[in-house]
């Protein structure tokens, strides 16, 4: 789980299944996951200039335009302690892992010789854009993936000079066939007797290699292969590629091809949970899938991020080699036909910006999932012929004078409307957590404000206003549920005001805090042996410290859990009067991210800090759950060996624990006529294995078998004399006591 900044992105969405891999050292060998090496490899940006360090690392990149190099910590280096130092030095912006990814693909459907191999061209309504525009000869597409078949016969044509960035030296030849069957999607040649046409039968393809062989690319890498396509011209950028980890290098490359103009097209991932970055940043536009019959796909990734969705399933394009087949499904398919949909669309309208193509995008699409924007379909499925012909309104979210009538409002997303004299528009924002809302106003003026009021789950006695007079962000405090969002003009204006919201959220601040530091370390609330509380990372770089004191030798069981993937929890476990000090990072994106572990403890007071690794906050929830269990008594120790055998008392309870497999426990008791004795469990450590063996005074075994679990009872008729029991077990526990009562029934000589 790696922490500073999102890590390396990008699993790969990769035609469909490219799933990510997340990792760092020491947590991802615990996990037993093979081929994941400890993370060396960091990405660091600094203010002013480069930082050295001599012997720490080597430089393995460097950008000195953009202030970023790619480091390797040098073997002697203790990572944890490095990247704790790095990322408070003042001359650091900030320092994270340059994450590795992994390809992992949904299966490849093998009947390639299915008449209806263009049906998703039909489905989006390509064919009938083409009657518009079917070529974009001045607008250019870049793949930034794992390159493209430059010799493809059905791609050459419309290949313009790309880059390589994993082999700077070589030529952006695809060795993996995803980055070629993008390519082919968006615009494989038409009309040339070839193969396939794309959504677009001519426009310029830009190669930018990225991901490896393996479909496997570093976060450093990706980042600059989006600025190096917004450098050479690109107009739109692919990234059919994504991760749940949140990263501040991919957020500013996404943010410098806004600044210029490009738009940024990304799928929202294949793991039928929360979009992925880059998909998830605002400015991006998020693209899941449907199949055939516009049904939305169960591992499509969904949430408030979902702009529009497209044919994710039997997609039959280019491959390499200078072939065709079906590629394999997911959101990675979908991507490409709303790239090139933006790519129609710069061709029609050469001076639109990113907002106002993504805006026609998600405004024209088929509403098919429930009645209007909804989190797994967004606006609806992509349609092309509608996007190219159709001339929106001023306000197309009308009639929203009303609040019944409120649009959904993303808590992370933008939306525009118009405000004409004695209008309103409602807008209604669906919270996950309870937290602040950042709302951004575009277009108010001195002469013309614009009067912004938050609703709390629709209370107006809870209502909050502010009037805005020029381009400002306002920030609501709003519960977990369904608030509503009211703008109107403040004065009659001459004309309509036309604005844009934009929307960020900060989760909220939990009921511990203050407690960012040791000192300030909030007490466990014990039930019991027990403790639960939930909690949030709400701000770069917190901490969550809390704090118990164990009064007896014993053992914690700590678990911490996350509600979404985009949280990967890091636990430290401190006790600085005994010099004890762990941390705890085993979890992963495979695992749910959950850190489990158990502590042997002795009498003090031990310090338990939760933190993000990526050392930003997240809009989750993490769940600490602590189990304390004392060290049971053993009174009758020592008694390892037969002759140390701890005296039993006819029907008085012996209690006791085996420590190791090693431990034995002998008793001893003496029968003064002859008897039935009777050795009965009343309690048995689950899982101990635990074996009784009755020995006579001479050391011979009168029984000997295992003790399954309580209301075990063995019998044996005796002779006067001494007798001896001895336990073991399979599996010791010093935490765990098992019990046992032995008794006795004198028999009767004079019975038959």
């Amino acid at each position: 789980m790696r922490k500073w900044l999102s890590a390396a992105l990008v699993a790969l969405l990769l035609l469909g299944g490219w799933l990510a891999t997340g990792w760092i050292g020491q947590k991802r060998q615990a996990s037993g996951e093979p081929g994941l090496p400890e993370t060396r490899e960091w990405i660091i940006k600094w203010r002013d200039h480069a930082p050295s360090a001599p012997g720490e690392f080597e430089v393995l990149q460097r950008d000195d335009r953009h202030r970023l190099m790619v480091v390797r910590l040098n073997e002697h280096i203790d990572v944890v302690r490095w990247v704790d130092a790095w990322s408070k030095r003042p001359d650091v912006e900030f320092v994270q892992p340059n994450r590795k990814l992994r390809i992992k693909a949904l299966p490849v459907p093998n009947d390639k010789a299915n008449p209806e191999q263009t049906s998703y061209l039909r489905q989006i309504r390509a064919d009938l854009a083409w009657g518009v525009v079917r070529e974009a000869p001045n607008v250019t597409v870049a793949v930034v993936d794992t390159g493209v078949d430059l010799a493809h016969p059905d791609l050459a044509p419309n290949l313009v000079p790309g880059v390589n960035l994993v082999e700077p030296a070589k030529p952006p030849q695809d060795d993996n066939g995803h980055g070629t069957a993008l390519a082919g999607i968006v615009a494989a040649a038409g009309n040339n007797g070839l193969g396939v046409s794309g959504v677009l039968w001519r426009a310029r393809i830009m190669p930018v290699k990225v991901l490896d062989a393996r479909g496997e690319g570093g976060d450093y890498t990706v980042g600059m292969g989006i600025r190096e396509a917004v450098d050479r011209g690109a107009d739109v950028v692919l990234l059919s590629l994504g991760d749940p980890i949140y990263s501040l290098h991919m957020k500013e490359a996404v943010e410098y091809a806004e600044k210029r103009g490009v738009v940024v097209v990304a799928a929202t991932g294949n793991r039928g949970a929360r979009v992925e970055y880059p998909a998830a940043f605002p400015t991006v536009l998020a693209v899941g899938a449907v199949d055939g019959a516009d049904r939305w796909l169960y591992y499509s990734n969904h949430g408030q991020e979902v702009d529009v969705v497209a044919p994710g399933t039997r997609v039959y394009t280019t491959a390499l080699g200078g072939g065709y087949g079906f590629a394999r499904d997911g959101t990675s398919l979908a991507a490409p036909q709303v790239a090139a949909v933006a790519a129609m669309l710069k061709a029609l309208h050469p001076q639109w910006t990113p907002r106002q193509i993504r805006n026609q995008i998600r405004l024209t699409a088929d509403d098919v999932g429930p009645p209007g924007w909804d989190e797994k379909t967004g606006f609806g499925r992509l349609n092309a012929y509608r996007a190219v012909t159709t001339v929106l309104p001023d306000d197309p979210f009308e009639p929203n004078d009303r609040m019944a009538q409120a649009h959904p409002l993303p808590v992370v997303g933008e939306r525009y409307g118009t405000l004409k004299r004695g209008d309103v528009d409602w807008w209604k924002v669906d919270m996950r957590y309870a937290g602040e809302l950042l709302l951004s106003v575009e277009g108010p003026q001195a002469g013309a404000p614009v009067r912004v009021e938050a609703y709390p789950n629709g209370k107006a006695a809870a209502r909050a206003v502010h009037t805005l007079r020029m381009t400002q962000t306002v920030v609501f405090s709003l519960p977990r549920g369904t608030s509503w969002i009211r703008l109107s003009a403040v004065v009659a204006p001459d004309g309509p005001v036309r604005y844009v919201m934009t929307t960020q959220f900060r989760i909220y601040r939990d009921p511990y805090e203050p407690n960012d530091t040791l000192r300030q370390a909030k007490p466990l609330p014990w039930s019991g042996r027990t403790a639960t509380l939930t909690g949030t990372i709400h701000h770069d770089g917190d901490e969550d410290w809390f704090q118990t004191e164990v009064s007896r030798p014993g053992r914690l069981d700590v678990r911490v859990t996350v509600d979404t993937l985009r949280f990967d929890p890091v636990v430290r476990v401190e006790n600085p009067a005994l010099g004890v000090r762990r941390e705890i990072d085993d979890g992963n994106v495979q695992n749910g991210q959950a850190e489990v572990f158990s502590l042997e403890v002795e009498p003090g007071v031990y310090y338990l800090r939760i933190t993000n690794y990526y050392g930003v906050s997240v809009d989750g929830e993490y769940t600490l759950h602590v189990r304390y269990t004392p060290e049971q008594p053993d009174p009758a120790e020592p008694n390892e060996v037969s002759w140390e055998a701890h005296p039993v008392l006819f029907g008085v309870p012996v209690a006791g624990t085996i420590d190791s497999v090693v431990d034995f426990d002998w008793y001893a008791f003496t029968v003064p006529e002859p008897s039935v004795v009777t050795v009965l469990f009343e309690e048995v450590p689950p899982l101990a294995g635990l074996r009784l063996t009755w020995y006579d005074g001479a050391l011979r075994p009168l029984h000997d078998g295992p003790v399954t679990d309580a209301a075990v009872a063995v019998h044996r008729t005796v002779d006067p004399g001494r007798y001896l029991l001895r336990l073991q077990a399979d599996e010791g526990s010093k935490y765990e006591a098992y019990r046992f009562v032995v008794t006795r029934r004198a028999i009767d000589p004079t019975t038959p």
